[in-house]
């Protein structure tokens, strides 16, 4: 189905079906699938939660220049982490990718802005926020 000329809308995906195909991958690990019209958001362990105190830190030595040994052992940390947590996102989207599960941003084929509405992203959580989104009622 065509939105307006140059993107195809996404099919609406059925989380199960998702899940399998990342557990045929990682059968080790746990996902938890949220899927919308709009968006798809999966929780996995495979995600590290990154503590806030590493985060402060990065700020610290990358944006106020802080030259304290605590705040760059930290900042390394939470770098290495980041990147982590990268590689491991761009692996399991690449794995959707492989069975036709992928975002369709729709934009303007003149001035590249996203236009609203008709769009599907895929989020990829640290299994933690799963836990909080499933408490809240």
């Amino acid at each position: 189905m065509k939105d307006g000329g140059n993107n195809i809308m996404s099919k609406i995906f059925n989380s199960k079906d998702v899940k399998e195909v990342l557990e045929k991958k990682f059968p080790n690990n746990i996902f938890r699938i949220r899927t919308t019209p709009i968006v798809m958001v999966i929780y996995t362990d495979l995600i590290k939660s990154i503590p806030n105190e590493l985060q402060n830190a990065n700020w610290r030595v990358t944006v106020a220049g802080s030259k304290a040994n605590e705040d760059i052992y930290k900042s390394n940390l939470y770098q290495k982490m980041f990147k982590q947590n990268m590689e491991m996102e761009d692996e399991i989207m690449k794995i959707l990718r492989k069975h036709d599960i992928k975002e369709s941003i729709r934009t303007d084929p003149i001035t590249g802005e996203t236009l609203l509405g008709g769009n599907f992203y895929i989020n990829i959580r640290p299994l933690e926020d799963y836990k909080w989104v499933s408490k809240k009622k």
